[in-house]
């Protein structure tokens, strides 16, 4: 028996973004359009809300992308899993 770890895309509700400097993480619902993104016109922040560092110039614009997509497939979610090894996943740690 092959064990396999598969997640809905509607599970996927969260992103959490841990900045470098100070380890403070900033959970993002996808789902749900912040007060942060009706004022700034972005889904991601660009620098730590905690420590004021900017994040890698990456991530804003890549984060944003994914949560449109995430915006995009949510009508058909229900038929959209990503599947993976369950070794290779890493637990959390908080």
């Amino acid at each position: 028996m092959y064990k396999e770890l598969a997640i809905s895309i509607s599970d996927l509700r969260y992103v959490c973004i841990e900045c470098p400097a100070c380890r403070a993480r900033v959970v993002l619902d996808m789902k749900e359009k912040s007060e942060f993104a009706q004022k700034y016109g972005i889904f991601a922040p660009k620098k730590c809300p905690a420590c004021d560092s900017l994040y890698d110039t990456a991530i804003q614009p890549n984060i944003d992308a994914f949560q449109h997509a995430y915006q995009t497939l949510l009508p058909i979610a229900d038929r959209i899993t990503f599947r993976g090894d369950p070794v290779a996943i890493a637990p959390l740690v908080s």
